[in-house]
C-alpha cells in the first residue's frame, strides 16, 4: 500500500525558478525512503509540502490517503516531523520535551507519561531524563528530537537531515534508533547529504538535482547504474593520465578516485605502491552512484 503519492509536484517562489519541477514518486507503508541531493536540490521543499507546511505551485500530494492541501488537518494528525532547523529548548529536559509534546498532540496524561518513560528508556535517554538539554552533548540533544517524533507512534515520520553536525558516534547512535523503529514497520522519509547514512538505513533512495528527480529505486538497482565493479581511492603522487588507462578517474583534490574492473585491481595497486601512494579498494557505494548522476563540480543552488 502506498502511504505517500506525489504526482508532478512543482514549486516556484518567484515565478521563474523552480525549486521542484514535476516531482513524482510513491512511498510504500513500512519503508524508509531517503531523499538525496546537494543544497538547493529541493529536498526540504518537498518535505515541507508533504508535511503541509508549504503549498505547491502545481501537482498533487496525498499522504496516508489525504490531500495535503484540502485535508491538511487529517495529515497533521497522522505524521510527525523533525525539521532540519529544529533544536531542543536549552532549559528543558528530555522528559519535558517528549512528555509535553505528546500532551500537545492530544494524548492523555497517563498515556503521555507511559510513552515518555518507554521511549526514553528505549532510546537510552532515561539516565539523563532530568538534565536540561544545554548540558547534554550534541548527539543526545539530537536524539531527543528523534525520540519526540518516534514517541508519537505516527504512521509516517519525516526526518530532515537528522544527524547534520553530529560526530561519527553521535550519527551511529541516531542511525541505530531510526533503524530499529523502521524494522517495526514505521514509515520514514529521510533527507540527507550523508551517503553512508542513506546506504545504511534506506529501503529505497530518490536522488534529486535542481528540483528534479533524476533516479529512484532500491540500492541494488541504483548501484547497477555504475558500470565499473570497484572503486579505488589513491592518495599520493601518481599520474592521473596513467590511471585513466584503467578506467574513469575523478580528481577530489586530496585523492584520486578510480572506477575500474577487478582484473585491473592488482596492477593499479602495484602502480600506486611503487609511487609510495596509499590505496584503498572497495565495492561500488551509493556515493559513487550519486557522483555519477550529479557530478563533483560546483552547483548553483536551486
Amino acid at each position: 500500500m502506498n502511504v505517500l503519492e506525489a504526482y508532478k509536484v512543482s514549486k516556484t517562489y518567484d515565478g521563474k525558478n523552480w525549486a521542484l519541477l514535476d516531482f513524482t514518486l510513491t512511498i510504500k507503508r513500512g519503508e524508509l525512503l531517503s531523499l538525496l541531493g546537494r543544497n538547493g536540490a529541493g529536498k526540504t521543499t518537498f518535505i515541507n509540502i508533504a508535511t503541509t507546511q508549504l503549498r505547491q505551485t502545481r501537482g498533487t500530494v496525498r499522504v496516508l490517503g489525504y490531500d495535503v492541501i484540502k485535508e491538511a488537518k487529517s495529515v497533521r494528525r497522522l505524521i510527525a516531523i523533525v525539521p532540519q532547523e529544529a533544536r531542543p529548548l536549552s532549559l528543558a529536559t528530555p522528559w519535558e520535551h517528549v512528555y509535553y509534546y505528546l500532551l500537545a498532540r492530544g494524548l492523555s496524561i497517563n498515556e503521555a507519561r507511559e510513552r515518555t518513560a518507554r521511549y526514553l528508556r528505549e532510546m537510552d535517554l532515561w539516565e539523563c531524563r532530568n538534565v536540561i538539554s544545554s548540558k547534554l552533548s550534541g548527539g543526545l540533544r539530537q536524539r531527543i528530537l528523534v525520540a519526540m517524533a518516534i514517541a508519537t507512534e505516527a504512521e509516517m515520520i519525516f526526518l530532515d537531515e537528522p544527524t547534520i553536525g553530529l560526530d561519527p558516534i553521535g550519527k551511529m547512535n541516531v542511525w541505530r534508533y531510526i533503524g530499529q523503529y523502521a524494522k517495526k514497520g514505521c514509515t520514514f522519509v529521510l533527507t540527507t547529504q550523508d551517503m553512508e547514512e542513506a546506504e545504511i538505513l534506506s529501503d529505497r533512495v530518490a536522488v534529486m538535482d535542481r528540483g528534479i528527480l533524476i533516479a529512484y529505486g532500491d540500492l541494488q538497482s541504483l548501484k547497477s547504474r555504475v558500470k565499473s565493479k570497484i572503486r579505488m581511492e589513491i592518495k599520493g603522487n601518481v599520474s592521473e593520465e596513467k590511471l585513466r588507462e584503467y578506467g574513469s578517474v575523478i580528481n577530489l583534490t586530496d585523492k584520486l578516485l578510480l572506477y575500474t574492473d577487478e582484473k585491473f585491481a592488482d596492477e593499479v595497486a602495484k602502480l600506486a605502491m611503487t609511487n609510495n601512494c596509499q590505496v584503498t579498494i572497495s565495492p561500488i557505494r551509493l556515493e559513487d552512484v550519486f557522483i555519477s548522476l550529479v557530478g563533483v563540480g560546483p552547483h548553483e543552488e536551486a
